[in-house]
């Protein structure tokens, strides 16, 4: 069990690129979703559970869940986890997915969310397996890979790389497919998704009151 979870959201304001829009409508920005979702699993865990916000660089007791909306270095993200206790810490990224190089347009067929860990076996795959199988119960698409015996994909982000704790990262679905960009944008949505990632993560997480 872990005794906190240090939370954080990809990208920000200043971030090139990471946006989409359909046919000419409103634009779609990343940072903007992922700090949407991240503040409503933040307001779900706290305070029955530690929570760090890995931008702000501090431990979160009480709402108003107002997320820094800056982009900040993956470096500064990793050293707040990397401040805590290696052996009961978890880091959990919030992101979005995006197919095709195009900033517009009518739409990517690839959709589906996914959770990925760094390469190898590590207690980081515990909680991924338990966060792939809370999204899909919870009726939503997964992209999975298989080839190791479990269904989180695995690459050397820097967030899962550098990290001390076992790292987590959940690419919540893909903004530039029209199917995943109605979830990702709608409140309804939203909430289904968080609620699923902290299924996902609960039961690897130690309440307050239980120390």
């Amino acid at each position: 069990m872990f005794r906190r979870l240090v939370l954080d959201y990809g990208h920000g304001v200043s971030t090139p690129g990471k946006r989409y829009s359909f046919d000419g409508g409103p634009e779609v920005r990343e940072y903007v979703i992922n700090r949407q979702i991240a503040a409503r699993i933040m307001a779900k865990l706290v305070p029955a559970y530690e929570v760090w916000d890995a931008l702000a660089g501090r431990v979160r007791i009480a709402p108003p869940f107002d997320l820094v909306p800056d982009d900040v270095s993956l470096a500064s993200r990793v050293a707040t986890a990397n401040r805590l206790p290696v052996a009961d810490t978890l880091f959990l990224s919030i992101h979005c997915d995006a197919a095709g190089m195009a900033d517009h347009g009518p739409g990517e067929d690839a959709r589906g969310a996914s959770v990925w860990t760094a390469p190898g076996q590590t207690r980081s795959d515990w909680v991924a397996q338990s966060v792939c199988d809370a999204l899909a119960a919870a009726g939503l698409r997964v992209r999975k890979d298989r080839s190791d015996g479990d269904d989180d994909c695995e690459s050397p982000f820097f967030v899962l790389r550098e990290t001390r704790c076992p790292a987590v990262l959940v690419e919540c679905g893909f903004f530039t497919n029209r199917v995943d960009h109605a979830i990702l944008s709608s409140e309804c949505g939203q909430e289904l998704i968080a609620n699923a990632i902290c299924a996902g993560v609960r039961v690897h997480l130690q309440p307050r009151a239980a120390r």
